[in-house]
């Protein structure tokens, strides 16, 4: 019993030495020491402002160059839009038609040309015979063509392993089974 006890104050104490260690190391990364409130030095202090100030600065100069971008951005797609010429020295790359497909809608075009009620009175609703690739086939056969090997009849539900369609199949094969047994072949006569 004592060596358990042992084993388990021995266990616990290197978890905790561990996540000291890793609570050490992600606080030197950070560079957030924490210090008593006594210790900071005046440098120390104006040290971390002034690193602080060029932060923001940096911050401030970013915004400042993303501002501008957007502004030039905005301006060449109004000048796009409004079909002026691609001001740019060197630019041999304009396009003298436009291409087909999606193009930018700067207004709702005019209303659809075709009327849907339209093309059904245009388009014809005979229902041809649709052949091989109808629904369901014609089936003929003999009346004695069957006498010398049976017709074998395949089940097979449509089912992806469902509870409730396996139980309503196998009810239903019950009462299909009931149902043949009550039919009178023609060997009874």
């Amino acid at each position: 019993m004592k060596s358990g006890r042992a084993l388990a104050v021995l266990v616990g104490g290197v978890f905790f030495l561990a996540v000291m260690s890793l609570y050490r190391m992600l606080d030197l990364m950070q560079g957030a020491e924490p210090q008593p409130r006594g210790e900071w030095s005046a440098g120390q202090f104006d040290q971390d402002l002034s690193r602080l100030r060029n932060k923001i600065d940096g911050l401030e100069r970013l915004l400042v160059s993303n501002n501008r971008m957007v502004a030039m951005l905005r301006d060449s797609l109004h000048i796009h839009k409004q079909g002026g010429a691609n001001d740019s020295a060197g630019s041999s790359h304009f396009q003298r038609e436009p291409l087909p497909g999606c193009r930018l809608a700067g207004q709702k075009d005019s209303p659809a040309s075709v009327q849907l009620l339209d093309v059904y009175d245009l388009l014809p609703f005979d229902n041809p015979d649709g052949g091989a690739w109808k629904q369901g086939f014609q089936i003929s056969y003999q009346g004695n063509e069957w006498a010398e090997q049976p017709l074998e009849l395949f089940l097979v539900p449509h089912s992806h392993n469902d509870q409730i369609k396996e139980e309503l199949f196998f009810g239903f094969l019950g009462r299909l089974n009931r149902l043949a047994d009550g039919f009178r072949l023609v060997e009874d006569f």
